[in-house]
């Protein structure tokens, strides 16, 4: 059995739990993270800095369809819940991502 790591971004706390929750009570997910984070981008055409949520979603490989198409659904903003389309890491690749953001969080005097 494989797992995966599905992440996506949320406009905030609020809405990553509220995505979280739907996905595990409808047993598509076993597990969530989130927290919040600073994002620059260009969605309007022009360059801008936001504060959103990020969210690891941990599910079976299995489910990545039955996944994928609950976050279209249930997402506030659908057109870029997964906008860069299949967005999952394997176990073993966030585990490394993990150990790299704890170093970061660290030297910022920050907890993971």
């Amino acid at each position: 059995m494989t797992f995966i790591i599905i992440k996506i971004t949320c406009p905030n706390l609020d809405e990553a739990r509220k995505v979280s929750t739907i996905l595990l009570q409808e047993k598509l997910i076993s597990s969530a993270n989130f927290f919040p984070i600073k994002s620059i981008s260009s969605w309007t055409g022009k360059i801008e800095e936001v504060n959103e949520a990020i969210v690891f979603l941990k599910t079976k490989k299995s489910k990545w369809e039955k996944v994928r198409d609950k976050i279209i659904e249930i997402h506030p903003y659908p057109e870029k819940a997964l906008c860069d389309g299949y967005q999952s890491l394997f176990l073993e690749q966030f585990k490394d991502l993990m150990v790299q953001i704890k170093s970061v969080a660290e030297a910022v005097g920050r907890d993971v």
